[in-house]
């Protein structure tokens, strides 16, 4: 699953033995042929299929923010690795890394700068 966190998150959110409980029921599903998309056109991953029989256990407002938090967690780490390429194609030209990151806080070096 692309998407580790968003397992890691669930396990840690609804307990082990439920999230084992939908994995075997995962694992049943797909055994029996799979679960048809929405769309008609394929089927789900494994990892669709997990989460559309985890909104079976969990309430609606649980499902909700289990997708928001994954939601951030994922544009966190995208703007992590942005700014990763950024500085070091900054460092391949010879150039100083900025002293504030994409939201306007204070960069690691502008810290030890300051110190």
């Amino acid at each position: 699953e692309p998407k580790e966190h968003l397992i890691q998150a669930v396990v840690e959110d609804v307990g082990r033995g439920l999230a084992v409980q939908v994995m075997t029921e995962t694992r049943r599903t797909l055994d029996n042929g799979g679960m048809k998309r929405l769309d008609g056109k394929g089927y789900r991953k494994p990892g669709g299929v997990f989460l559309t029989l985890l909104r079976k256990h969990v309430t609606a407002d649980n499902y909700k923010q289990l997708m928001k938090d994954s939601r951030k967690r994922q544009q966190d780490h995208r703007r992590a690795m942005v700014r990763k390429v950024e500085v070091e194609a900054l460092e391949r030209i010879g150039a100083p890394a900025p002293m504030f990151d994409t939201v306007g806080k204070a960069t690691a070096a502008a810290a030890a700068a300051a110190a």
